[in-house]
């Protein structure tokens, strides 16, 4: 799952980047009266710091890489799929 993470948390700050780009053209506003990019703005800041804790846990993590199947049936509801 390291990988993942690594691959993930690098998508996710490239799309954060993206969407503070994308906002910083719209107005602000103030804290007491937000603009229409007040809250673009905050969740691309807000996004983009979650990728980078999520990439630093995954990149100091010392877990064994864990094999993932999705269609193994292990773990399902009878009678479901």
């Amino acid at each position: 799952m390291k990988r993942y993470d690594i691959i993930c948390s690098i998508l996710y700050l490239i799309f954060s980047a993206i969407l503070i780009w994308q906002s910083s053209g719209i107005p602000i506003g103030h804290l007491s009266k937000p603009g229409p990019g007040f809250l673009p703005l905050g969740v691309g800041i807000i996004l983009a710091l979650l990728s980078v804790f999520l990439w630093i846990e995954a990149s100091l993590s010392k877990s064994p890489p864990v094999k993932v199947q999705f269609l193994s049936g292990e773990g399902r509801w009878p009678g479901v799929l």
